[in-house]
């Protein structure tokens, strides 16, 4: 279960949001980050995926130090290429689940607001060969949590209408015009159901 493997999901699912992915660029002020990571860019975000250099808490905290300064520069040199405000996202990809030490740290990490919204990934010990099961904390960057809307060719105007009294008023509608329909309908509900 690579890192690789949770990257890959990151940028289908960035891509069916509007994110374009980016070279990482050296910035005046921002700290080097490792050539594992992947950056995503679009009007209204960015979202940078790091993975810590080893799994102990320092590497962990160092990762998001350097995430967050990164993307805080980021985010403002965006704002001035826009005009307008740019969020950040940090994803820190893990290679296993955390132990109950780090859990606690992450968790207190992910509340943190300063400079951008902080999440964390690492597979699931549940054994499966669906690669967006096994990542699913993937699904809770905000910025590309919503599931994607269907394409308007499988949308409809048309309600679906299963009431023979429903789909009346829909065929008066179309005959009458919706005002007329009203009327008509009104004079009908005052007369009973068997007018």
């Amino acid at each position: 279960m690579s890192q690789l493997e949770a990257i890959n999901i990151l940028a289908k699912q960035a891509e069916k949001v509007g994110f374009v992915s980016q070279p990482l660029s050296k910035l005046a002020g921002a700290p080097a980050l490792p050539e594992t990571s992947a950056f995503w860019a679009s009007n209204y975000a960015l979202i940078l995926a790091l993975q810590p250099s080893s799994g102990d808490l320092s590497s962990l905290r160092e990762a998001v130090q350097s995430g967050q300064e990164w993307l805080d520069i980021a985010c403002m040199q965006r704002e001035s290429q826009v005009g307008s405000v740019v969020d950040g996202y940090l994803l820190i990809i893990l290679d296993h689940a955390p132990d109950e030490a780090a859990a606690g740290v992450i968790h207190q990490i992910e509340l943190d607001p300063t400079a951008c919204r902080k999440h964390f990934a690492w597979p699931s010990q549940v054994t499966t060969d669906e690669a967006d099961l096994r990542w699913s904390r993937i699904y809770r960057v905000t910025a590309i949590g919503l599931p994607a809307s269907p394409e308007n060719s499988r949308m409809t105007g048309s309600p679906i209408l299963e009431a023979d009294l429903q789909k009346r008023l829909l065929n008066d509608i179309k005959q009458f015009g919706a005002q007329e329909s009203a009327r008509r309908h009104a004079s009908d509900a005052k007369m009973g159901p068997d007018a």
